[in-house]
């Protein structure tokens, strides 16, 4: 292989590599602790797509401007230019969220800055070739239209994400879920304020639920105190001192046991989890949570059968959450790949539950965007 390859894969490379880095080393504490990098992009999946689907037009438009200097000094100015752009994005996400720029003004402006971080980069490779009129099309095309597609499915599932971990108390993640949806230019979930308002109000409370923690306990403290703690210590994505303090109680008291399952669930310990959640089922078997928990675990395992028995004996127990275990089965089925048992599953649940259509709008419209080849399944 010729010195020509491995210098036209090490520009390609540090394209992406090195403003990976130089915007993971600048990202504020509070915002890598919720694993996020410098907005406007927010997600590290989402600045790789973008760099990517940068490196055509930045080849594109390499071809065209004359090479300067020798390959070491082209180096140099990459890393200056890079480095130099990691300073300058936070002041663009601050104008962006100032004006609330929508999703298709910020998806622009993440690929023009992503350009901008690639394009030093495969500056480093010298090349005289030209391009064609429909090979720049193409590149520009791959520019915008994979991370605009990227961007809207990524909104759709965060939405999905927020919602859930806000509604069960895992305020910590949905706050980081909320930021990168900010950092999107989101619309605010139906029915909800703007993400501005709701990150203020979030923020807030995760600074109590802080200050409450870092209040020693005392070796008197009551079970309802230790339970508070616990809780917000989850609610704070604390998972350790969490433990800690709940292997400290009675393991015989249920309310202990319900904790600790909530904590296996949380860090996916399904195997684990199983079992205590069924015991839970026969000591509690009116509560539709345990059931739609243990569900959720034998799918995570790919224990389709065993998942849609666990909805069905819910489904028995209590006919009057019949809709919601009706669009469990349902997930269960499109996750196995059997879309039209999915389908008449969701459509009785609304009949069931019309409470129900918001959250079988967006699994219904997955099914509908699948090939035809993905329905005969």
């Amino acid at each position: 292989m010729t010195r020509q390859f491995w210098t036209f894969w090490l520009s390609m490379g540090l394209g992406i590599i090195a403003p990976v880095l130089l915007l993971s080393w600048a990202t504020p504490v509070e915002r890598s602790s919720l694993d996020l990098v410098i907005s406007p992009y927010g997600k590290l999946g989402l600045l790789v797509v973008h760099l990517l689907f940068a490196m055509p037009a930045a080849l594109a438009i390499s071809k065209t401007l004359p090479q300067i200097g020798s390959a070491l000094h082209r180096l140099g100015l990459a890393a200056a230019c890079s480095l130099g752009l990691v300073f300058f994005v936070p002041s663009i996400a601050e104008q962006l969220i100032s004006i609330s720029a929508g999703p298709t003004i910020r998806v622009l402006i993440r690929s023009m800055l992503a350009l901008a971080f690639v394009l030093p980069w495969v500056l480093v490779f010298p090349s005289s070739t030209r391009i064609s009129l429909w090979q720049w099309i193409g590149a520009t095309m791959l520019l915008f239209i994979p991370p605009v597609t990227y961007t809207h499915k990524l909104q759709d599932n965060l939405q999905e994400e927020f919602l859930t971990l806000a509604e069960t108390g895992r305020t910590q993640r949905a706050f980081a879920t909320l930021q990168i949806l900010i950092d999107l230019g989101s619309s605010p979930p139906k029915g909800r304020k703007s993400l501005a308002d709701i990150s203020t109000r979030m923020k807030r409370e995760l600074e109590m639920l802080g200050r409450k923690v870092s209040q020693k306990l005392p070796a008197s403290a009551s079970k309802e105190v230790k339970f508070s703690h616990i809780t917000a210590h989850l609610e704070l994505n604390r998972i350790g001192e969490a433990e800690q303090l709940l292997n400290s109680m009675p393991q015989d008291d249920l309310t202990v046991r319900l904790l600790t399952s909530a904590l296996l669930r949380e860090q996916s310990r399904w195997a684990e989890f199983i079992p205590k959640a069924e015991q839970l089922t026969k000591e509690l078997p009116q509560n539709s949570t345990i059931y739609e928990n243990l569900g959720e675990a034998y799918q995570k395992l790919n224990r389709y059968d065993e998942s849609l028995v666990v909805y069905r004996r819910g489904e028995k127990a209590m006919p009057k959450k019949a809709g919601t275990f009706q669009l469990k089965q349902g997930l269960v089925c499109a996750d196995r790949g059997q879309n039209e048992r999915a389908k008449l599953h969701f459509e009785k649940a609304i009949a069931l539950d019309p409470s129900l259509a918001g959250a079988v709008e967006s699994p219904m419209r997955r099914l509908k965007s699948e090939t035809f080849s993905c329905l005969s399944r």
